[in-house]
């Protein structure tokens, strides 16, 4: 996004106001609130949080390597994103067939 779509500019922040600066967590999350009242999201929390979870879930859902995601989320400790794996393993595991599911 910041080399293909996004004008050039001095910061490699991802989002930028519309003065082209570097965009506060406040502003971030006043943008999140505005988009779920336009799209009239109701029941599904829609917060710049939920929509990190969502890239990390589904980077590892397509096979991602959980020390690039590390790097690519900007944590200190592969630790922290390993907890993203662990959420991500039971979820495909409640999802699945049960290995009971295959018993005779």
């Amino acid at each position: 996004y910041i080399h293909r779509y996004r004008p050039a500019t001095k910061h490699q922040t991802v989002f930028l106001s519309r003065a082209g600066e570097p965009m506060f967590a406040s502003g971030l999350l006043q943008l999140f609130n505005r988009l779920e009242r336009w799209g009239h999201i109701k029941g599904v929390r829609c917060s710049p949080h939920t929509a990190r979870h969502t890239y990390a879930l589904n980077y590892l859902k397509g096979g991602g390597d959980v020390y690039k995601l590390s790097r690519l989320m900007g944590h200190t400790s592969v630790t922290v994103t390993e907890n993203y794996l662990r959420a991500f393993q039971a979820k495909d595991a409640r999802s699945g067939n049960s290995v009971l599911d295959n018993l005779k």
